[in-house]
């Protein structure tokens, strides 16, 4: 065993191909990233080829020759293509078959002529935080396993992008697929998503759109999802909530088993931008519940179709507002004329309502605040 302390920066540049971006937080999103250009072996980074090389910026390099480790410490900095990773303290592991005829390396010589190539596992003390163009990634601790094709951070995990923010205990990123999967442990998994305010400029800004749950206001408003897990799969551009979700925008609520929400490609999306004008649909599955101040509306399972304008509660419908209670098989809430149409028939109930006048209560199919609503 060898050790030589070293001072001075490995500094290797190469120019890449099309780097993908770090998704992130629904978030999360956050570390999932686009598919490149073309197929190729990734970094430790996400985002970046195996073949790029990986630039570490530290006090001190510390290297174990029998071991093929190298220890960095101090304020280190490593960069790989477009994201950038920051620690204070890092332990890189090489393939020790792949191990150099050298017997001492210089500085450079621990991450090898390939770039990451040879890189088998990275272990970094935080706080650490990985950064991809606007999108981040904090913990406390980060790990990079080669063999198991994953990163993972530990600790208090939090993904941004923008004002979309992802919260958890521990994420998963799967390097093949770029896939995430955050759990959130006793805290639970937390997220928020704000919809892009207009651009400035001389045109006033167009009216907000509806929101994603009756009586919410506008789109405008942030959504807050609470849930044990939250998963997110690159490849159909999803996020899925489980484990006693709860959405709440606005002063409208919703709770469920598990939440499902499929967002835009155009403008890349991930784990932390999943909202605002990226969703496109949620789907939840019950037992669901909405809720807006007095009124609740229950049901097996719930869609809202931002294309349609338009949320669906489907299966065993109940809609009361005090002692008013009305009941069929589905339900459909119109966004943008805030009117709620109640369906029965089919295999399901008949639709069927139950008034109490004299208690002052409003129509149950009315929308929020308001006093009309239809029945079918």
């Amino acid at each position: 065993m060898s050790r030589r302390p070293v001072s001075r920066r490995h500094m290797s540049r190469r120019r890449t191909s099309r780097l993908a971006r770090l998704a992130g937080l629904l978030a999360l999103a956050a570390l999932a990233a686009a598919a490149p250009a073309r197929a190729q072996q990734p970094g430790v980074l996400p985002g970046a080829a195996a073949k790029t090389p990986v630039e570490i910026d530290a006090a001190n390099l510390k290297w174990n020759d029998a071991e093929r480790m190298a220890t960095y410490e101090g304020e280190v900095v490593v960069t790989q293509g477009g994201a950038t990773l920051h620690a204070a303290r890092l332990r890189v592991y090489l393939d020790k078959t792949a191990k150099s005829a050298e017997a001492a390396p210089a500085v450079a010589a621990p991450l090898g002529a390939a770039g990451s190539a040879d890189i088998r596992r990275i272990e970094a003390d935080g706080p650490v935080t990985v950064v991809q163009k606007d999108q981040i990634g904090a913990g406390d601790r980060g790990e990079y396993d080669k063999g198991k094709g994953q990163i993972v951070l530990d600790g208090h995990v939090v993904l941004t992008q923008g004002k979309n923010v992802t919260a958890g205990r521990r994420l998963v990123y799967r390097v093949a697929t770029r896939d995430v999967v955050v759990d959130g442990g006793r805290e639970r998994v937390r997220s928020q998503f704000e919809q892009e305010a207009p651009q400035g400029g001389t045109q006033p800004p167009a009216a907000p759109e509806p929101a994603a749950f009756p009586g919410a206001g506008s789109s405008r408003e942030p959504i807050r999802i609470e849930a044990n897990r939250l998963q997110w799969f690159d490849a159909t551009q999803r996020a899925v909530y489980s484990g006693a979700v709860t959405a709440v925008q606005g002063e409208a609520a919703m709770r469920a088993t598990r939440l499902t929400i499929f967002v835009r490609r155009d403008k890349g999306a991930g784990v932390s931008s999943g909202g605002g004008d990226r969703i496109r649909r949620i789907e939840a599955q019950g037992p669901v519940t909405i809720t807006q101040k007095d009124q609740v509306a229950t049901g097996a399972r719930a869609v809202y179709d931002k294309g349609a304008g338009k949320v669906e509660l489907i299966g065993n419908v109940t809609l009361t507002q005090g002692e008013n209670v009305t009941t069929g098989s589905r339900m459909i809430y119109d966004l943008a004329t805030k009117q709620a149409t109640m369906i029965g028939g089919g295999s399901g109930p008949r639709a069927q309502a139950v008034f109490t006048p004299s208690k002052g209560g409003a129509d149950p199919l009315a929308a929020p605040g308001r006093g009309q609503g239809r029945r079918r």
